[in-house]
């Protein structure tokens, strides 16, 4: 390529030029990269649905709580 730098990929701590690399290599390290992005996103989304969980449990607990009460009272 032109004007780009050249890369490298270290697996099990042994360095690979992407010159050295067989297109099908190429491919493959591609779609572990892929893999990877995948799935940091997706740990970033359930962080955030067990932060709205966790939100919502909160909010549900705040209203139930007066019901606690009114029904202890009654049974007192």
């Amino acid at each position: 390529r032109k004007g780009s730098s050249m890369t490298s990929i270290t697996i099990d701590n042994v360095r690979h030029e992407e010159a050295d690399l067989t297109e099908d290599q190429k491919k493959l390290v591609q779609e572990v990269q892929i893999n990877q992005n995948a799935i940091t996103l997706l740990d970033h989304q359930l962080s955030c649905l067990k932060a709205a969980g966790t939100v919502k449990l909160s909010e549900l607990r705040k209203i139930l709580k007066p019901i606690e009460e009114k029904t202890d009272a009654k049974t007192s």
